[in-house]
């Protein structure tokens, strides 16, 4: 696809290339990321280099460094989207806006008046093959936002707090701003 835009795009600037890469390509490699999600960092890589040769498509960002083109450019890592949509994937797992069985995925704990309110107990697994999964991925990096994120009344309204709370750099675990 970032091809196709190279060769049929004449008038390559950032606005064309940033919404051509949003509308046709991110899609691809953002599909069913909740349920597969890459662990390995050759895949995490790979997916990420297909963003970065989307930002050098921009005549004017060329010379400069990825981070520089995405802070330019407004977009995230790929990697900063996926632990976004996991989370809003919990949130509505949580307010059941998802016919999802919570039960196989994700444990709750009673937790005290220090926390968020709504923790998640992280599952042991004794294999590396399921280190990646949902359940292995999510505890962490929601159990460390704050009780105005999380008891959010509608999924518009936890966007927004989610992006008011972390508005740029990675979404892991310990990275979110109290």
């Amino acid at each position: 696809m970032l091809g196709l835009i190279n060769r049929t795009l004449t008038y390559k600037n950032e606005t064309n290339i940033k919404n051509l890469y949003k509308a046709l390509v991110r899609p691809h490699l953002e599909y069913a990321v909740q349920a597969w999600a890459p662990s390995l960092s050759k895949d995490i890589d790979r997916l990420e280099g297909v963003q970065k040769r989307a930002t050098k498509l921009i005549p004017t960002l060329r010379s400069k460094i990825y981070e520089d083109r995405l802070r330019e450019t407004k977009l995230f890592s790929l990697s900063h989207r996926r632990a976004r949509g996991d989370l809003i994937q919990v949130y509505k797992i949580f307010n059941r806006l998802d016919n999802v069985d919570l039960e196989p995925l994700i444990e709750l704990s009673q937790t005290g008046l220090r926390s968020n309110g709504l923790k998640i107990v992280q599952l042991e697994w004794n294999k590396k093959l399921r280190k990646g999964i949902f359940s292995r991925r999510v505890p962490e990096i929601w159990n460390d936002l704050p009780r105005e994120v999380v008891g959010a009344e509608n999924l518009k309204a936890f966007k927004k707090a989610l992006d008011r709370h972390q508005p740029k750099g990675p979404l892991e675990a310990g990275a979110i701003r109290p």
